[in-house]
């Protein structure tokens, strides 16, 4: 996917990027070019722009003369996690036959291994959604090759969407964590055999999890209605 060539391409990207992952702009609805031109107070041309590349993202599609925000078929999930298995596969082959993880590297894995660990102790649901996204885009960054770098970047604009269904079935991060630990000290160790053997069921795990989700009558809706309850509740708070 190209990147944002300007400043304001690049803000108006974030801006429906993110509406469009807390289910601001939910799957359906319409990504008006003229109402975010008004909020963000700038011209309709780096707007177009930016709903263009998320076309290319795969979060928002032209249907007619409307761009709407794509639903989230679990065939689409399953072609994702496709690619990130391969990638990781990738990426860990590498990392072990270039000698294994470095003592900076190690730390900071460890570090957002961590970070997961404290936020599934606060029961802070939604800020799993980080480290655990964080975890597999560092293992993948650390092996080197750019290409894999780069389209793992993209597969996460793709991703952030997704991991909201893991809401409906709050006890698939706990699970997530322990397979992260698996992995990790399969690397740590530099056992590549149980290492590919870790990511492979991880992979296959989540999406057995996603495809229950997706078998839930008006789960879009659900996930939407409580994604708004914590928000109503956080801001009470």
């Amino acid at each position: 996917m190209a990147r944002p060539k300007s400043d304001a391409v690049e803000l108006a990207f974030n801006f429906i990027r993110d509406q469009i992952n807390r289910y601001e702009l939910k799957p359906g609805d319409v990504v008006s070019d003229s109402a975010i031109t008004l909020k963000l107070s700038m011209s309709r041309t780096p707007v177009r722009e930016a709903i263009q590349l998320l076309v290319g993202a795969g979060l928002v599609e032209r249907v007619n003369s409307k761009f709407l925000v794509t639903h989230i078929p679990y065939a689409v999930i399953s072609d994702v996690f496709e690619i990130r298995e391969a990638m990781e596969l990738l990426a860990v082959r590498n990392i072990i036959r270039n000698g294994g993880l470095s003592e900076e590297q190690r730390s900071v894995l460890r570090s957002i291994h961590h970070n997961f660990q404290e936020n599934l102790e606060n029961t802070n649901l939604e800020s799993n959604f980080h480290p655990d996204s964080v975890f597999h885009s560092t293992v993948v960054e650390f092996s080197g090759n750019v290409v894999a770098i780069n389209l793992m970047k993209d597969l996460e604009l793709r991703s952030e969407r997704i991991r909201w269904l893991s809401i409906l079935t709050p006890d698939r991060y706990r699970k997530s964590y322990k397979e992260h630990d698996l992995i990790l000290n399969a690397l740590e160790e530099g056992n590549l055999r149980l290492t590919e053997k870790f990511i492979c069921q991880h992979i296959s795990n989540s999406l057995d999890n996603y495809k229950r989700v997706t078998e839930i009558p008006n789960w879009e809706n659900i996930i939407i209605s409580i994604r708004n309850s914590l928000v109503s509740a956080t801001n009470t708070a």
